[in-house]
C-alpha cells in the first residue's frame, strides 16, 4: 500500500494473503487515496459496500473480526509510522527487514521469503535507494546479513532486532 507524498512513494503497509485494502475509505466515505501493487501472482475480491454491511450486520463474529483485524492494522501503520520519522537509517533499514519476514516469512536459514527490489525496499524504510544500498552493504560487512544475487539472508536475527530497536 502506498501513498504519494512529495511526489515520492511510501509503503506504509504490507499485506497477507486475505487482508483487507480500501476498508477506511470504504467505511469513511473517502476517496481511496492509495495503490497496491502485488509482490507475486495474487487474486482479488472486490465487495461491495452494501453486501458487505449486510454481512456485518447479520454476522457479530464476522464483524468483531473486521474490527479486531482493523484495530491491528492501525496498531501496525502507527507503529511503522515511529519507525520511518523516529529511528536512524540503519535501524529503519532493520525494522523494515523484520516486517518484511514477519509478512512474507523466512526460510530456516534466515532468507527472507520475498525479493523486493532495492527501491521498494527504500520506500518501505523511508530511505534513498542509494543509503538502503550503502546500509545493507554495511550489514553484510558487520556479519547480520548475506546478500545473495537479489535475495537477503538474515544471518543474526538478533542483532538485526536489537538493531531495529534501537
Amino acid at each position: 500500500k502506498k501513498i504519494r507524498n512529495n511526489k515520492e512513494e511510501t509503503i506504509i503497509d504490507l499485506k497477507r494473503p486475505v487482508d483487507f485494502i480500501g476498508f477506511q475509505s470504504l467505511m469513511s466515505n473517502s476517496a481511496f487515496q492509495d495503490s497496491a501493487i502485488a509482490l507475486e501472482d495474487s487474486g482479488i475480491c472486490a465487495i461491495s459496500k452494501n453486501d458487505l454491511l449486510t454481512v456485518i450486520k447479520r454476522n457479530q463474529d464476522f464483524a468483531l473480526k473486521i474490527i479486531s483485524d482493523q484495530a491491528k492494522s492501525l496498531q501496525t501503520v502507527n507503529e511503522r509510522l515511529i519507525a520511518l520519522t523516529g529511528k536512524n537509517m540503519k535501524s529503519r533499514l532493520c525494522d523494515s527487514l523484520l516486517v518484511i519476514g514477519e509478512v512474507y516469512g523466512m526460510n530456516n536459514d534466515g532468507t527472507l521469503n520475498a525479493i523486493l527490489k532495492r527501491r521498494e525496499i527504500a520506500s518501505l524504510s523511508n530511505m534513498t535507494t542509494g543509503n538502503v544500498i550503502r546500509t545493507l552493504s554495511e550489514l553484510a560487512k558487520e556479519g547480520l546479513i548475506e546478500l545473495i544475487n537479489k535475495e537477503i539472508k538474515l544471518v543474526n536475527v538478533n542483532k538485526v532486532y536489537n538493531l531495529a530497536h534501537s
